[in-house]
């Protein structure tokens, strides 16, 4: 993520991708708290990236809302799960 930031803008498509490529390597180790931050940054990168029905910003929300599973935060997780699937189901 650190290189990559290094490399393009702040609110670069690239940056959300590395985000959430890396919370989901934080989410398969255990580690959900960790993964929530960089997986909320990713959306709100991807969605400024992508205003409506992409699966970038999808896939970034279906993550968002697996840590937040694992963390026993169903009520929130399920938002973020139904609206990324909802979205992904829309477009692919």
């Amino acid at each position: 993520v650190k290189k990559v930031r290094e490399t393009f803008p702040p609110k670069h498509m690239e940056v959300s991708r590395s985000l959430t490529n890396y919370g989901r390597i934080l989410i398969a180790m255990g580690k959900p708290a960790q993964a929530e931050p960089l997986l909320r940054e990713a959306v709100e990168i991807a969605r400024g990236v992508f205003a409506k029905d992409n699966w970038r910003p999808a896939e970034s929300q279906v993550f968002l809302g697996a840590a937040l599973a694992q963390q026993g935060r169903a009520d929130e997780a399920a938002r973020f799960l139904r609206e990324g699937l909802r979205e992904m189901n829309a477009v692919l």
